[in-house]
Order: structure tokens, then sequence, then C-alpha cells
């Protein structure tokens, strides 16, 4: 972590850095609860209505309502990221036990996981350097949305296949559906006999995922936001990672054997319908960014 603040230290210079302006939160949720208490219409916050109907003088312009509509639109693209986050999180607890419970020829469990960065390393140039100017080349539209759906599609197919891995370290012995902790396991260990490279697809499925879909929402969030709230609406786009700890703890029972095949079965199912529901719900965005474009 130290040697990420070299270039940080070393190209600070050659940074654009803006200096701090006022704090705008006490404004937006005064404003939002205006608007909420209007009928959940940010119109019922504008000053001249304010005005009206409740005889009050608000300290904003129809600017700065109209700022935070288009910050509230950002955001709700972000809504099924705390299933993204909950599923991509198993890379980083429950597949670090699973490894404990496979072959591991003498790596230790924690290790695998550096199958993800590589193969994230691997990757990135290729998508950012080969299929992206393709893409842009024959004219296919491949929005943000697109982009993000065809991420959590991969990270989808991931916990189909760790789904099956884990159905096949039950089956497998010594100890089937209680890994290292039957008395054939010789005191936990002898682990269940599936070999732990079977775990690389994930991690690899995993990379893509974060390709696709983390480094685009970052940018999303970035992009979409108005010049005052952009940290305002990357703030959310981080606290969904938040909202993912608040339902890993309904998981919380699940995750002991015999019932993790059921735990990422449940999972696999969440995501998949997230994948729809963001493509479904959002992808008309895209088409509308397309317009504005070509206006």
């Amino acid at each position: 972590m130290w040697l990420a603040l070299v270039p940080i230290l070393l190209g600070h210079k050659h940074f654009i850095r803006h200096s701090p302006t006022s704090n705008i939160m006490p404004q937006v949720c005064a404003a939002l609860r205006y608007g909420i208490t209007g009928g959940f219409k940010m119109d019922a916050a504008k000053p001249d209505v304010q005005l009206h109907q409740h005889s009050r003088q608000v300290p904003w312009a129809d600017s700065f309502i109209e700022e935070i509509k288009r910050s509230l639109l950002t955001c709700r693209v972000f809504i099924l990221f705390p299933i993204h986050w909950l599923c991509y999180n198993q890379i980083f607890s429950n597949l670090i036990s699973q490894a404990g419970q496979m072959v591991r020829y003498g790596i230790p469990n924690d290790m695998m996981k550096i199958s993800g960065p590589i193969s994230g390393i691997i990757i990135a140039p290729i998508i950012q350097k080969g299929l992206y100017p393709y893409v842009t080349k024959r004219r296919i539209s491949f929005g943000p949305i697109a982009r993000m759906t065809v991420g959590f599609t991969f990270l989808t197919l991931s916990m189909v296949y760790t789904t099956v891995i884990q159905k096949l370290i039950y089956q497998a012995g010594p100890c089937y559906d209680i890994p290292l902790s039957c008395a054939a396991s010789n005191g936990g260990t002898i682990p269940n006999q599936v070999s732990v490279f079977l775990q690389v697809p994930t991690y690899f499925g995993g990379g893509l995922a974060d390709v696709f879909c983390l480094t685009t929402g970052t940018e999303y969030a970035y992009n979409h936001a108005p010049k005052s709230m952009k940290t305002l609406v990357q703030a959310t786009w981080l606290a969904m990672a938040g909202v993912r700890t608040c339902l890993a703890l309904a998981f919380t029972p699940l995750t002991k054997d015999p019932h993790l095949v059921t735990m990422y079965a449940i999972l696999t199912g969440l995501l998949g319908g997230a994948t729809i529901l963001l493509w479904v719900l959002f992808r008309s965005l895209d088409k509308s960014k397309i317009k504005e474009d070509v206006e």
C-alpha cells in the first residue's frame, strides 16, 4: 500500500488540484427533505415552490435542484451493485476457505486469490487496447450500461462455476460434505481430493468482471455527476460496498459446511436476477447517450 504513494508524491506537481469548496451536504439534505415531503418530487424543493406554498426562503437556485435530480438519476444505476459486491467479495473470504478444503500442493490457501490481479493485468490491456478500439471502429454500441452488464454476466458465470466446484468438493473423499472434519482427514491435514487449481477460472471471471464492471462504474459515477456533486456521487458509489456488508450478515448461517453449495447457488441466482434487471431497467441510458452524441 505504501508503494501506491510513490507516484502520487513524485507526480503531485503534474496533477490538477482544486481547492475545497463549501460543504453542500446541509443544502442537499434540506432539499431532499423538502422533495420527499412534497410527494417525492424534487421540483417541490425549488425556490419558487417553497416560497409560494410554504413562505420559505431557500438558499439555492433552480439549477441546484436540477443537479440533485441528475445525481439521483446517476445513483439509481448503483442500486443493484450491493449484490455484485456481495458476490465479488467471495474472492476474499469464502473462496480462501474453499481452497483450504482442496489439494493445494504446498501452496497456502490464501495465495490462490493472486490469480485475480494477474488475470486483470493480462486482461485489462487487451480489452482497453483491443476490444474497445475495435467496437469503436466498427461503430458498435458498447456504452457503460452494456459494459457493466457484461461484467455482471462474467461474475454470474464465475459464481455458477464456484457452486459446481463446491459440489465437487462435497462429492470427493475422504470427508465429503464435512471437509477436514472427519476422522479420515487425519486431524484436518488431509483435504478432499480436488485440485485447488480448479479455482483459477473463478478468479479469471472475477478479473473480467472487475475490468468491465467496477472500472466502468467508477467512470460512470464521475462522468455523469454534476461538477459540484462529483464527490457526493462517488461516495454513494463506494457506499454500495458497505451495503454489501449488511447483506452478507443474512448469509452467515450458510457460510459453513455442508451448506456452502446452497449459499453459492442463492448468490448465483441473486446476481443473475440483478444482471437481467440492470440491462432491462437501464439499457435506455446507453441509447440516450448515443442520441446526445449524434445531436
